[in-house]
C-alpha cells in the first residue's frame, strides 16, 4: 500500500513516462482497501482518456455524461438524454431509483443514463471533470465518496470554469416567450422583461464583449426573482401530461426547463458577480451582440455570466483528505494554489527521461511578437521563417507541430507553408480538429497546424511522428478580453505573475506533444523574446539543461537537426 494514500490529500507533478496513471491507480486501490467499501472515482479531462483508463484497469465503472445515452421517453425520432427536458417529464415509466435500481413503471427497459449511474455505486468509476463536478455540486446521490484522484489536475480550474459558466441569448429567451404565450403560461411578461433589460445593457456598450455595470447587474436580478419558477415548472409539467404540448415542440421545452432549472444559479451567479464589503467579485458578467448584423430590430445579443473563482467549489465537491491531484505540469505551484485554494503537501518527481533527447530553443535573434512591441512586419517575417524552416525539415524526414494563437494567424502561416511547398494539415472547412490530428497521425502532411486551444496539449505525437514543435507567440489575452478585466480588477499587480504562469504551463504542455516515452526526441522552438521571462522560470529543475538561449535561429536549426539525425 502506498502510505501517502492513506496520510492525506496532495499535489504531484509526474512528469511523462514516470507512470501517472498508474500512480493514481494504485493510490485508489490503496484508499479502498484503507477505508472498506464506498464510492471511488478517477476523474479525466475528456472521455478519451476515460476510455483509455477502463481499457487498461477492468475494475472500474465507467459513466459518462448524459450526451452518451438514449433516451427512451420519445420513441421517435431517438434523442439523447441531454437533449430531452427530463426533469419535466415527471410521467416518465424508465426513472431509475438510485437507491433501488428498480424503475418506475415495473418491468420496462431503464433509463440507460441512471441506470449506469445507479449500476457505479459504489465501485471504482472513472469518468469526466465534467460529471463528477454536476453529479457531486448539485446533488448528493453517491453519499460520503471514500477517494478521488484528479489526473490533469492543472485543467481542473478551466473545466469547473467552463461547466458552471452560462450564456442568455436573445433568441433563446424570444423561443420561450413565444412558447408561454401560445400555451396560454405564466411568466411570459416577466421574461420579456428580462429580455428587454439584457437587450438595453448589451446595446449600451456599442461593442463586444464589455463587462456589465454593478447597476445593470442589479436590474436583472431584480427582474429574474419576479419569475415564479415552481409555478412555471408545474404547469409546463401539468401541460405535457395532458398532451397538450406537440412532441415536436421539445427544443422549446428543453430551453424553458433550462431556464426553470438555472433561475437560482442565474441569480446567484449574478451577485457573485458584484463586489462586497466582504469579498471581491467570485464571477464577472459581460455582453456581446452582433456588430455585423446591420439591422437593429434584429440583432443578436446574448449575456455571459462567467464563473471565475473555484476555491470554495474545490473544497466542496473534493473530499478532505482523500484526493490525489495529479498532473505532468503543475507549473507555478503558488499560482496553483491561489487559484484552487490547495495547501495540501506538494511533490515534484523528476523523470527518468534522458533530457539530451530534448532541446527547447530561445533563439537570440528572433523578435519580440508582444501586441504593444512588434513592428508591422514582425509576425509574418516570423511565421515565414517558421515555414521555410519546416521545409528544411520535412526535407531531411521530420514533421512539425505548428501552434499559433489566433485563427488569422492560422490562416497566414498556411498561405506562406503553399508558398514555401509545405503540405499543412489543419482543421476547416468541414474537417474537425480531431479528425485533421488523425490524418497528420495517418502520415499526411509535413505540418499539423492549430492554435494553443486546439492542439497545445491532449494530442499525442510520439515515436517520431512529429519531433519538431513551434510555438509562434505566448497567448496573452488581447485588450479588453472580459476575463484578464476582471483579473485585473481582482488581483491589482499581481495580475502578471499569474498570465505568465498560465503561459509558463501552456509552453511546458506544447512542449511535452512529442516527447511521450524515454525513447522520442524532441525540440521545440519558441519564436517571441516574450518567451525570455516564461520558459527557463517553468522548466522543472531536471529539464533546465534541455534549455538553449544562446544560440541564433540558424545555429538552434544545425543543433536540432544534429539531435534528430542522431
Amino acid at each position: 500500500m502506498h502510505d501517502e494514500a492513506v496520510q492525506g490529500s496532495n499535489i504531484q507533478e509526474l512528469p511523462t513516462g514516470t507512470g501517472k496513471t498508474a500512480k493514481g491507480y494504485t493510490d485508489l486501490l490503496a484508499m479502498q482497501e484503507f477505508y472498506g467499501d464506498g464510492t471511488y472515482f478517477y476523474i479525466t479531462p475528456n472521455k478519451n482518456l476515460v476510455d483509455q483508463i477502463k481499457a487498461t484497469y477492468k475494475e472500474f465503472h465507467v459513466v459518462y455524461g448524459r450526451n452518451e445515452y438514449d433516451c427512451l421517453y420519445y420513441e421517435e425520432p431517438q434523442y439523447k438524454a441531454d437533449q430531452v427536458p427530463c426533469s419535466l417529464l415527471t410521467d416518465c415509466y424508465f426513472r431509475v431509483d438510485f437507491d433501488t435500481g428498480k424503475t418506475h413503471e415495473p418491468g420496462v427497459t431503464p433509463c440507460p443514463y441512471l441506470h449506469a449511474k445507479w449500476k457505479a455505486k459504489n465501485k471504482l468509476i472513472v469518468c469526466t471533470m465534467s460529471f463528477y463536478l454536476f453529479t457531486v455540486f448539485f446533488s448528493d446521490q453517491w453519499g460520503e465518496i471514500n477517494g478521488v484522484v484528479v489526473d490533469e489536475a492543472h485543467k481542473m480550474p478551466d473545466v469547473i470554469r467552463g461547466a458552471l459558466s452560462y450564456e442568455i441569448s436573445n433568441r433563446q429567451l424570444e423561443n420561450i416567450v413565444g412558447f408561454l404565450k401560445d400555451h396560454k403560461l405564466e411568466g411570459e411578461k416577466e421574461v420579456t422583461g428580462f429580455q428587454n433589460l439584457m437587450k438595453k445593457a448589451v446595446t449600451k456598450h456599442g461593442k463586444k464583449y464589455t463587462l456589465l455595470s454593478d447597476q445593470e447587474i442589479f436590474s436583472f436580478i431584480d427582474q429574474l426573482t419576479k419569475i415564479k419558477k415552481l409555478n412555471l415548472e408545474y404547469k409546463v409539467s401539468q401541460a405535457i401530461r395532458q398532451n397538450r404540448i406537440a412532441d415536436d415542440q421539445r427544443d422549446v421545452i428543453k430551453k424553458v426547463e433550462t431556464l426553470t432549472r438555472n433561475l437560482h444559479k442565474y441569480i446567484t451567479s449574478f451577485e457573485y458577480s458584484l463586489d462586497t464589503n466582504k469579498r471581491r467579485a467570485l464571477n464577472y458578467t459581460y455582453g456581446y451582440f452582433d456588430l455585423d448584423n446591420k439591422d437593429p430590430e434584429n440583432l443578436d445579443y446574448s449575456l455571459h455570466i462567467r464563473c471565475y473563482q473555484v476555491a470554495s467549489i474545490i473544497k466542496r465537491i473534493f473530499p478532505e483528505n482523500k484526493t490525489f491531484y495529479l498532473s505532468a505540469t503543475i507549473g507555478d505551484i503558488d499560482t496553483f494554489r491561489l487559484i484552487t485554494g490547495l495547501n495540501c503537501p506538494f511533490f515534484a518527481h523528476e523523470s527518468e527521461f534522458p533530457v539530451s533527447n530534448t532541446r527547447i530553443y530561445l533563439p537570440t535573434d528572433i523578435e519580440n511578437l508582444s501586441m504593444a512591441k512588434a513592428q508591422k512586419r514582425s509576425k509574418p517575417k516570423t511565421i515565414r521563417r517558421i515555414a521555410r524552416t519546416c521545409r528544411l525539415f520535412a526535407d531531411r524526414g521530420h514533421r512539425s507541430l505548428v501552434l499559433v494563437v489566433s485563427d488569422q494567424e492560422r490562416e497566414t502561416f498556411r498561405m506562406m507553408a503553399e508558398e514555401e511547398k509545405v503540405l499543412v494539415v489543419t482543421y476547416g472547412e468541414g474537417l474537425k480538429p480531431k479528425d485533421a490530428v488523425q490524418l497528420f497521425k495517418e502520415g499526411y502532411g509535413d505540418v499539423l497546424l492549430g492554435t494553443f486551444a486546439h492542439y497545445g496539449e491532449g494530442i499525442d505525437l510520439p515515436d517520431q511522428m512529429a519531433p519538431v514543435t513551434f510555438a509562434l507567440r505566448p497567448a496573452y489575452a488581447p485588450p479588453g478580453d472580459p476575463m484578464a478585466l476582471y483579473e485585473e480588477h481582482r488581483y491589482k499587480n499581481r495580475k502578471w505573475r499569474l498570465w505568465d504562469a498560465r503561459e509558463m504551463q501552456r509552453i511546458l504542455q506544447a512542449r511535452g506533444r512529442n516527447i511521450r516515452s524515454e525513447k522520442d526526441k524532441g525540440v521545440t522552438f519558441c519564436m517571441s523574446k516574450q518567451y525570455g521571462n516564461i520558459v527557463l522560470k517553468s522548466l522543472p529543475k531536471w529539464l533546465q539543461p534541455a534549455y538553449v538561449h544562446s544560440k541564433t535561429f540558424y545555429d538552434c536549426v544545425k543543433d536540432a537537426l544534429a539531435l534528430l539525425d542522431g
